[in-house]
């Protein structure tokens, strides 16, 4: 049975192949969308992760700044003195909070390294 020149096929059994190719490319359109929705949710996951992540470094990093220099300027003068006269700017106490603050920073980048998919 012929069929209208102007769909480009010159039988029914064409025809019909060529829906086939299209209702297969069709399906793997609908798969390649479904893959792109699971990406969005996996890359908003990873940005409301690191956004946590994040505020919970700047909460950390705040109070270590406090322990280190509790009056500020003059906290940061008498560490300055300190190393001028050859000890260690910091003490081995400030190194335990330093390695938290640490700890935390490795947390936050492993969350930003894990792959999205």
């Amino acid at each position: 049975m012929p069929v209208p020149s102007a769909v480009g096929c010159r039988t029914l059994r064409e025809l019909k192949q060529r829906e086939l190719a299209l209702l297969a490319m069709i399906d793997g359109i609908r798969k390649k969308l479904l893959e792109l929705d699971l990406l969005e949710l996996r890359c908003r996951e990873l940005m409301l992760a690191t956004s946590k992540a994040l505020q919970a470094f700047h909460y950390e990093s705040g109070c270590v700044r406090r322990t280190l220099y509790p009056f500020g300027v003059f906290s940061r003068l008498r560490r300055s003195l300190r190393s001028l006269w050859g000890s260690a700017y910091f003490t081995l106490r400030d190194m335990e909070s330093l390695a938290a603050l640490g700890v935390m920073t490795g947390h936050l980048l492993a969350i930003t390294d894990s792959p999205a998919w």
